[in-house]
């Protein structure tokens, strides 16, 4: 197993016991969450979700949603820029032989 670092921040006793049963509904413990968190940020190179102003989340807000009973908890949803089709329209391409057996696996076979 690797080395590993303790880490400590503070935070309000409330938030905690929701972020807590939120994790837990998951089948994760808050160390396992926030190591989720972390990695993602460094696969992504900085935060991974978008960090948007009060004003601008007001205007995006669709409704209110449960996100966990137990906790009571509400989580706005904000709408997602609409995506684009066909930007990759004739960049991407799969191989003829793409179905084949590879010459690695011939002994399985």
């Amino acid at each position: 197993m690797a080395a590993t670092a303790t880490v400590q921040f503070r935070l309000d006793p409330e938030k905690k016991k929701a972020a807590e049963e939120l994790f837990n509904g998951m089948g994760l413990t808050m160390t396992t969450a926030f190591a989720l968190f972390i990695q993602q940020s460094l696969n992504c190179n900085g935060l991974p979700f978008r960090v948007v102003g009060k004003q601008e989340a007001d205007s995006n807000l669709l409704k209110d949603k449960d996100v966990d009973e137990r906790s009571g908890l509400k989580q706005k949803i904000v709408s997602s820029p609409k995506r684009k089709l066909g930007v990759l329209n004739g960049q991407m391409w799969m191989a003829d032989d793409f179905d084949a057996p590879l010459e690695d696996f011939k002994e399985y076979m």
